[in-house]
């Protein structure tokens, strides 16, 4: 995710609505930015310990977690991370797959400070970062200037974060926490945007909120659970931003300012809960069984049918 993290929208008009994401590049900058509290000195990119011992290649040295559908490579110190996070992505990729019948794979780099100034990652050391279509960049460990990037939501408010272990204060172990919800949260976009489930003129908005349904599913399957849900992590996140109060999902597009971004976010992670309180761990296999059995892309509509508590959550499509 170093520059544009997927397709922009074609000049060729789309048979149906095009599937264009907000770049979250541009969102993630917008966070470094208002944090603006990085440790004096730091550049965005990262700052070399000695940069006249810059290896020529910056990941030579990185050691290999294999995976049966995520492979993790990571620096030497970071294994229990790197098993982590492979464990919290794998179960991701395994029931995508089931659910979908597919067979996608992941590679994720979890480097060091260093190696991410030295590969010139465009993002801050903290976030997560698109290598290409299926690698991704992950940080090794958090330091300070990680935990201000995040800064909004203390360590504090962060319960159970005793479960994360790995290397760092409580703070900086919470900020890989976050950086992960985030990668996970990109990666359940890409899933259903390649799914083309969503169509019609909410088609932006709906592969969002089928997204968390996919992201709200793995989570609540998975042996230990996120500290924090991910509507009530965004909803604090928005808060914090002053996101809108009333949001119309009409408007939701790839022009948002951040904070409304967040505020949308958060909206998408109650509806998929609501569409989790109905049909649980079947959710994401019965909305790919519709878009199959349809033959088309879902609209609101289809979903409102399968799932009326949605009218509360969208009022005005009943």
């Amino acid at each position: 995710m170093s520059t544009m993290m997927y397709g922009w929208a074609s000049e060729a008009p789309a048979p149906v609505a095009p599937r264009v994401r907000t770049p979250l590049v541009r969102v993630y900058l917008a966070i470094f930015c208002a944090a603006g509290a990085l440790l004096a000195g730091a550049p965005a990119r990262g700052e070399l310990s000695n940069p006249e011992e810059s290896p020529r290649d910056p990941i030579a040295s990185l050691l290999t977690l294999p995976g049966d559908w995520v492979e993790v490579r990571f620096t030497p110190g970071s294994l229990d991370r790197a098993a982590r996070l492979q464990g919290r992505l794998g179960d991701l990729f395994r029931r995508f797959n089931a659910w979908s019948k597919g067979s996608r794979a992941l590679e994720v780099l979890v480097v060091s400070p260093d190696e991410w100034a030295r590969l010139q990652i465009e993002l801050p050391f903290g976030f997560p970062a698109k290598k290409d279509q299926d690698s991704w960049y992950a940080p090794a460990w958090g330091t300070e200037g990680s935990v201000q990037l995040w800064k909004g939501l203390a360590a504090s408010e962060v319960e159970g974060i005793e479960q994360f272990q790995v290397r760092g204060s409580p703070k900086e172990i919470a900020s890989l926490a976050l950086a992960d919800f985030v990668l996970e949260l990109e990666i359940c976009r890409s899933f259903m945007s390649s799914e083309a489930v969503a169509g019609g003129v909410e088609g932006l908005w709906l592969s969002d909120l089928f997204a968390h349904v996919l992201c709200t599913s793995s989570d609540r399957l998975r042996t230990y659970q996120d500290p924090v849900g991910s509507a009530a992590l965004l909803q604090a996140l928005a808060v914090a931003e002053g996101a809108p109060t009333r949001l119309k999902l009409s408007d939701y597009g790839p022009d948002l300012d951040f904070a409304a971004w967040l505020g949308f976010q958060a909206r998408f992670a109650q509806g998929a809960e609501l569409i989790w309180a109905e049909t649980g761990k079947a959710s994401v296999k019965r909305i790919l069984r519709m878009r199959r059995k349809k033959g088309s892309a879902l609209v609101f509509e289809d979903l409102l049918r399968e799932y009326p508590n949605l009218s509360q959550w969208h009022p005005g499509a009943s």
